[in-house]
């Protein structure tokens, strides 16, 4: 029963709602302007979003991990683990230019999906200077091993209990909302 819930409610969370704003990136040319290892932020448009820009007062919503192009990437080992999962979560081929992102998803986990999943989107890049290739791979790489792992909700729900003026859930029952994911390193 209980993960029938939490299925029901991850696709509450997930509803998209209408959006009328233009974005006010261009996507053609963010994607040029893409580094592997640079940060995509995203402003989401699903329910979760729309709560998540409540509690933040931020606009961006979601991140992304760039990753690039299948056929840019010189680790052989990293470019068969991100193709394999590719295939896995899409059910299809990769084009080796496909340009691609890390990202984790409510109700998927950490996954691998194509930039061009958020062409009409507002979105921002942040790009760390002075970031070496060696470095980026490193990122890539360390991001990379933990694809297919889930996403964590209870995070979710320890952020709504700690933002809400009401004692909804009892406070014995901990929270996890600022411990460090050690599990990740």
């Amino acid at each position: 029963m209980s993960g029938w819930l939490k299925e029901k409610f991850i696709g509450w969370l997930r509803e998209e709602k209408k959006v009328s704003a233009v974005p006010l990136c261009d996507f053609d040319r963010l994607s040029r302007a893409l580094r592997p290892a640079d940060v995509i932020l995203v402003e989401g448009t699903t329910r979760l979003s729309h709560f998540i820009k409540n509690i933040t007062q931020s606009q961006w919503t979601h991140s992304a991990l760039y990753v690039g192009r299948l056929c840019e990437i010189g680790d052989a080992v990293l470019r068969q683990n991100i193709q394999r999962h590719y295939q896995a979560s899409q059910g299809k081929s990769l084009s080796l230019d496909e340009p691609l992102i890390i990202e984790g998803l409510i109700g998927q986990g950490i996954v691998v999906e194509p930039l061009s999943k958020y062409r009409g989107v507002n979105m921002r890049v942040c790009q760390p200077r002075g970031l070496s290739s060696d470095d980026a791979s490193r990122v890539l790489r360390f991001t990379a091993r933990h694809l297919g792992a889930q996403y964590d909700i209870r995070q979710l729900f320890d952020l709504a209990r700690w933002m809400s003026p009401h004692a909804w859930l009892p406070r014995r029952l901990g929270s996890t909302l600022f411990e460090i994911n050690t599990h990740l390193s």
